[in-house]
């Protein structure tokens, strides 16, 4: 099959190059998703924390009410008219009144 005893010897010596090569490879590619993957997750968690605090805002409709904007938002268990009262506060609102198109910031509880 080969004539030369240094002609095995190379190519087993070629393969094995090539196959440590391609372990490096996929290695390499692993390493890089798994922290590529570590860093998605790291910022969605970074994200949530840093706007824990941050208002939600909604955009009233034609139609709407300020106590139905905070019946729908309003944390479980929470008095409708004590969160109308945070809505307001928030937004330096002296009433309820609200208009279509208006902006109106949530307080996150």
């Amino acid at each position: 099959m080969y004539n030369n005893r240094s002609e095995v010897v190379n190519r087993d010596s070629f393969l094995k190059k090539k196959v440590v090569q391609v372990v490096l490879f996929l290695v390499l590619v692993c390493s890089l998703t798994s922290m590529g993957l570590l860093n998605a997750f790291a910022a969605d968690t970074r994200e949530g924390e840093r706007n824990a605090n941050v208002p939600l805002q909604v955009v009233v409709s034609s139609g709407d009410t300020l106590w139905a904007i905070a019946n729908e938002h309003k944390p479980a268990g929470m008095d409708v008219r004590n969160y109308i009262e945070m809505i307001k506060d928030l937004n330096g609102k002296r009433n309820s009144s609200i208009q279509s198109g208006e902006v109106i910031k949530l307080p996150v509880l």
